[in-house]
């Protein structure tokens, strides 16, 4: 309770302020028959908090510890990334811990199966087998054109042979990336 009331039959509003609860969650209350209420339809304080403990719900209460965590964390200035790592010390937080794993896993499993994602493993693999490419391609170039540039007096010439040379080594790379199969089992 935040205040103390001066007498112990109070407005529903009142109620609502000396617990610090919302009005509607007071009207909630009433509704379903948790606050004992005087002859002239305020609330009596000790008795409605009474009752109001005796038919609390026990599989709610995690929730209620867990809301008053999140109410101290705030205000003592906790952010969200400290609060999602935090690991919970009781059954629903560890539950909710564990669905929340669950969730990425089946997220990973799903990017898997549709092809936007691929094993490291994977991905080594295939830039292994096109570094070697690479580097058969490149060591191949200068015997493809030592005889070719050798006959060629005009630099411009030469220069020429060597780009469109090096554009095909390229183009040839580009197709066998593009065919290379990550993913593929």
């Amino acid at each position: 309770m935040s205040e103390k009331p001066a007498s112990n039959v109070v407005t529903r509003a009142q109620f609502a302020r000396l617990n610090g609860w919302g009005r509607s969650y007071v009207t909630e209350l009433a509704q379903a028959g948790r606050l004992v209420l005087a002859d002239n339809g305020k609330v009596l304080v000790r008795e409605s908090l009474e009752r109001i403990k005796a038919t609390a719900d026990p599989a709610h209460a995690a929730v209620a510890q867990r809301h008053a965590a999140e109410r101290a964390a705030k205000a003592n200035g906790e952010d969200e990334q400290t609060k999602a790592d935090r690991v919970g010390s009781t059954f629903s937080q560890a539950k909710a811990v564990r669905e929340r794993y669950n969730a990425m896993l089946a997220k990973v499993e799903y990017e898997q199966r549709i092809g936007e994602l691929v094993s490291a493993k994977e991905v080594r693999r295939a830039a292994e087998e096109f570094g070697a490419a690479l580097r058969r391609r490149w060591e191949n170039l200068a015997d493809s054109l030592a005889a070719v540039c050798a006959a060629e007096s005009d630099p411009a010439r030469v220069h020429a042979l060597i780009s469109d040379e090096v554009e095909q080594t390229l183009l040839d790379l580009s197709k066998e990336l593009r065919n290379t199969q990550l993913g593929a089992d």
